[in-house]
């Protein structure tokens, strides 16, 4: 006979190592359960979920903290597999016994696919642009109660705010993430003051947008470099691209 399986707890400390051997702090009383797969052949795969009761006491000298990682490790005879590897979400404390001498902390952990689902997929054009590591980037894609368009390349780009009224946020777009409407006049553009992005001098640009124009002659973007000089992209009274 193989004897009985024996289990591993492990807390990892961001290193990705798992240095943190909790498995005598784990109450059986509170008991605790692996949960994964479909409820049935039609069903969809539901992420993996873990619920453990570890008494508080048993922690000590281990900093604990939301999104940690967990892993439970299951030994039978000369095998050893990892059942589970996943993410607390918290670390509620109760209190049993209504006083202070003995604290449980019921944890629940999820798997890799349950923190995919917190994520907004970026639509595919998004992904085309960022791919190519653009100096600037503002999808104009900010929710309808906004005030200003962020950067989202990375590098810290100033916020646009608009220089006049009418201005709408969250408007329909083709890619259904969202879009900015502009009235005749308005534009959006860096605050007075703010820093901008430093780049080569001798470095050559291409700028590169997306909209839709309710009357033939619009600017589109202007760019303004440190020495003064401006490049404008608009488009022309019969509705041709010039610079």
């Amino acid at each position: 006979m193989t004897g009985l399986p024996t289990f591993l707890v492990e807390l990892d400390d961001g290193t990705g190592t798992f240095p943190d051997d909790i498995t005598t702090a784990v109450s059986l009383k509170a008991g605790g359960s692996i949960t994964r797969g479909r409820a049935d052949e039609h069903g969809s795969i539901t992420p993996t979920v873990l619920r453990l009761g570890i008494e508080w006491s048993g922690l000590s000298g281990i900093t604990t903290f939301n999104d940690q990682m967990i892993r439970v490790t299951e030994t039978v005879g000369a095998t050893t597999s990892v059942r589970f590897t996943g993410y607390v979400q918290d670390w509620p404390v109760e209190w049993p016994s209504g006083g202070d001498e003995y604290a449980i902390t019921r944890i629940t952990a999820v798997d890799r696919l349950a923190r995919l689902a917190r994520r907004k997929l970026k639509s595919m054009i998004e992904h085309e642009y960022l791919v190519d590591a653009p100096l600037l980037f503002y999808p104009l894609t900010e929710r309808e109660d906004s005030e200003s368009a962020g950067d989202v390349s990375g590098n810290g780009g100033p916020s646009l705010i608009p220089d006049g009224a009418g201005v709408v946020f969250g408007a329909t777009s083709l890619d259904g993430q969202g879009a900015v409407t502009l009235p005749a006049g308005v534009s959006l553009r860096s605050a007075p003051g703010a820093t901008g992005i430093s780049a080569e001098a001798s470095a050559s640009f291409w700028v590169e947008c997306f909209c839709d124009f309710g009357s033939p002659q619009t600017n589109i973007v202007s760019v303004e470099f440190a020495s003064g000089a401006t490049v404008t992209l608009r488009t022309d009274g019969a509705g041709a691209l010039e610079a």
